[in-house]
């Protein structure tokens, strides 16, 4: 402005760029809660996907249920990388100054060999929900009792959800309920 900027090019080149970051995250986290909601949906009687997951859950359809899981899961990460697409097309660095912390390396063969079975640990932990998720939506139902694996595999259950338009509009009311309760949080953001 002290250069003869008007406020709305002010707006537009500085202030907007510097909190592109903090929006676009405030929209990514509207949009992953608002997708993997479940009480709103109940309470106003909306079939979204989420609805869709519970009801095929407590009918005993657990096939059915971790495909649509799968499904709202893939959805999820794609918008992540999307945005994080969106967030990374330029670089907003404020000029402030400040020091970054020194790099702590772990010294000797024991404390490295226990830092990466930690590490394994806990990524195992992690990981073993998704993967037991990913399972059961490729297995026939039923099938999978008592094994380590899966005895039988299909895609059956994917193809239910893309072929069946019933299936198809909650992933649809669910998107969209996210995209319009993301813009809204982003404009109130602003």
């Amino acid at each position: 402005m002290n250069l003869g900027a008007s406020r709305a090019t002010m707006w537009r080149t500085v202030l907007l760029p510097m909190l592109t970051p903090a929006l676009v995250s405030g929209a990514l986290l509207t949009f992953m809660v608002s997708m993997a909601s479940f009480t709103a949906p109940q309470f106003y009687n909306v079939n979204t996907l989420t609805m869709r997951i519970v009801a095929a859950r407590t009918s005993g359809a657990y096939d059915l249920a971790a495909a649509q899981s799968t499904v709202l899961s893939v959805v999820s990460i794609l918008f992540l990388l999307l945005m994080r697409w969106y967030q990374n097309r330029r670089l907003t660095r404020s000029m402030s100054k400040g020091t970054p912390q020194a790099l702590k390396v772990v010294q000797g063969v024991l404390p490295q060999l226990g830092a990466a079975l930690g590490s394994a640990v806990i990524v195992a932990i992690l990981v073993a929900p998704v993967a037991s998720i990913l399972l059961l939506a490729f297995t026939v139902n039923g099938t999978w009792t008592t094994q380590i694996l899966p005895p039988e595999y299909t895609l059956q259950n994917f193809i239910d959800i893309f072929t069946e338009p019933r299936s198809l509009r909650p992933l649809l009311v669910s998107s969209q309920m996210s995209a319009v309760a993301m813009a809204a949080s982003t404009v109130v953001g602003v």
